[in-house]
């Protein structure tokens, strides 16, 4: 679907697509994708849709786009109070920026698979959750050849955290 900013794009589309571009870049931040990667992957994205003059900036906490020279710019907070997204929601968001990037995802439906990632529940409860990260974090010990102090402070500390 490629869409022409300000020329043959319906006003609805450039919005649709001015709406995916600031809620992907919100998820890559909330992901801990560099700012960087953020620029140049969105900037594929609104091109491959049709905006090769897309002004993108990115910073860690906010997102400025444009999309065209012409166009107003947006800048979209991004407040790191709300949270790292997890690694199963990074998987998700990875599969779906690929896809973008090849131009098999419309805007819409783009926007619907984020809201989709953002809602998926935890894939186990928390008392597992805490106990992995206790485990996790006497392993991480254990690769240092800690003295068994270490290894049971270690294990609370990770326990705790």
């Amino acid at each position: 679907m490629a869409i022409a900013a300000g020329a043959s794009g319906a006003p609805e589309d450039v919005r649709e697509l001015h709406a995916f571009v600031l809620e992907l870049g919100r998820a890559l931040s909330y992901s801990g994708a560099a700012v960087s990667e953020i620029q140049q992957r969105l900037s594929s994205i609104a091109a491959i849709n049709g905006v090769s003059q897309a002004r993108i900036i990115t910073l860690p906490t906010a997102l400025i786009v444009s999309l065209g020279r012409t166009e107003a710019a947006v800048v979209e907070e991004i407040p790191q109070v709300a949270g790292m997204w997890r690694l199963d929601q990074i998987s998700a968001l990875y599969e779906l920026l690929y896809a973008a990037e090849r131009g098999d995802v419309a805007p819409r439906e783009g926007l619907e698979t984020l809201a989709s990632i953002r809602e998926m529940p935890p894939r186990r409860g928390p008392v597992v959750s805490v106990l992995s990260y206790t485990v996790m974090t006497a392993a991480l010990c254990l690769i240092l050849q800690p003295t068994p102090r270490d290894l049971l402070t270690a294990t609370v500390l990770g326990l705790i955290v």
